[in-house]
């Protein structure tokens, strides 16, 4: 990741620049290279959010030039749970009625890991895990819960991931589909005798998992150093 937070880990992974450039961006309001690029291509967008984006300030800087009608960050659902589900299955609505004809670029922003990670009951495989938990009394004896109740949110991603891949596959166009499946950022659980992002630089915060499905490239697991500033100069590509 080109952070250890969301705002620079999304922003890195749009522009390809460092985050600090961050706030020149957003007083700017300039939009990413890959986004001005797919807008003359004639690329739909569609941006689904269990947040808003207004903060960080997404709307202003990655996805300042996307039509409001496109973009579905305020779920109805009260819990992360219930909105990520909510923005997967919009997405799938999408996909399904969509004229295929015509290309689109999409960007689904899940939140139940994020926080107090959540995940539903039947989706909580790794135990024991956390019911909850207090941050200010959280340490490296207690942690294995918490551990396990992040690694049950991460399970859930997995489960949503799943569904959308099976819905390309139906629709016919896993081979003009790219699928880039990654994290803004890591989640340190007392590595190295701290819990929680956007406190340092370890591998832990900064190394985040990277699937990529690419049209006519066969399996292949890259073990040397990449980085979030390569994605979008890869899809461009």
């Amino acid at each position: 990741s080109g952070g250890n937070c969301t705002r620079f880990g999304i922003f890195s992974l749009f522009y390809g620049i460092y985050g600090s450039y961050w706030f020149n961006v957003l007083g700017e309001r300039r939009s990413p290279v890959m986004m001005d690029v797919l807008q003359k291509l004639g690329y739909k967008f569609k941006i689904y959010a269990a947040v808003k984006l207004s903060f960080p300030e997404f709307n202003k800087t990655c996805f300042v030039n996307v039509p409001r009608k496109d973009i579905y960050d305020e779920p109805k659902a009260t819990d992360k749970v219930g909105k990520d589900k909510e923005i997967t299955g919009e997405f799938r609505k999408f996909l399904s009625e969509r004229d295929k004809k015509k290309p689109y670029f999409a960007f689904l922003f899940f939140d139940a890991a994020h926080g107090n990670y959540a995940s539903p009951k039947n989706l909580r495989k790794f135990k024991p895990a956390a019911q909850s938990f207090n941050y200010l009394t959280l340490n490296k004896k207690k942690v294995l819960p918490v551990f396990n109740k992040f690694k049950n949110a991460i399970h859930f991603y997995d489960s949503l991931v799943g569904d959308i891949v099976k819905d390309v596959e139906k629709s016919g166009e896993m081979e003009n589909t790219i699928i880039v499946v990654t994290g803004d950022h890591g989640e340190p659980f007392f590595e190295k005798g701290y819990h929680g992002h956007n406190q340092a630089y370890s591998e832990e915060e900064i190394k985040v998992s990277m699937v990529m499905h690419v049209p006519g490239k066969k399996h292949k697991v890259y073990s040397n150093f990449t980085s979030h500033f390569d994605v979008s100069t890869t899809i461009l590509k």
